[in-house]
């Protein structure tokens, strides 16, 4: 009886290691962390299907950089997190909703949809635009040691939309009102709360 409960407590503890993995993933996407990063893959993990074609020690500066460059913004948000356990392996999929917003210049929306796109004259290639999409992450987790991380995530795509970026905000938005941040400059990295 008591090493049903010792597996059982263990189970438990590993699935929301894993948890923590995926929701730190999108807090190093959304706030532009890099040191994050490293710390969600292992260092010859990265993106599938198959055999990655560049491992996190890789991938993970461009990454970061290409996300903050190519974006004013950022939010992932991740719900119905399925996890398979076996030994130290672990599957997991993860649903998730993500918002993309470019910079309100052409170099940004470019290098986001592609210049086919933006020639079409269906959006404003100088105004910010919104980019969200139903994704689910379909990940192969390893357990090394103690500590869990992702061996390969497979991304994809249930569905896409784009649309002007509304940037009056709201009502509520006056001159008081914090505003999410890339980086140090965020207000979840000052010791104020």
């Amino acid at each position: 009886m008591k090493q049903d409960l010792v597996e059982r407590i263990a189970e438990i503890e590993d699935r929301q290691a894993i948890e923590m993995v995926i929701y730190r993933y999108c807090r190093a996407m959304d706030r532009g962390d890099a040191d994050l990063m490293r710390t969600i893959f292992w260092e010859d993990g990265g993106f599938g299907p198959g055999k990655p074609a560049a491992t996190a020690k890789d991938f993970v500066d461009p990454l970061v950089a290409a996300m903050t460059t190519k974006y004013e913004a950022t939010h992932h948000s991740v719900s119905n997190i399925l996890v398979e356990l076996n030994g130290s392996v672990a599957f997991a999929e993860s649903y998730a909703t993500v918002y993309h917003r470019t910079f309100p210049n052409r170099q940004s929306n470019e290098s986001v949809l592609g210049p086919d796109w933006l020639n079409s004259g269906t959006i404003n290639p100088y105004a910010s635009q919104d980019l969200i999409a139903g994704v689910r992450y379909c990940d192969r987790f390893q357990k090394r040691g103690p500590e869990w991380r992702i061996a390969i995530r497979n991304l994809i795509f249930d569905w896409t939309r784009v649309e002007p970026s509304n940037n009056l905000g709201f009502g509520a938005l006056n001159d008081k009102t914090l505003l999410g941040r890339r980086g140090e400059r965020d207000y979840s990295n000052q010791d104020a709360y």
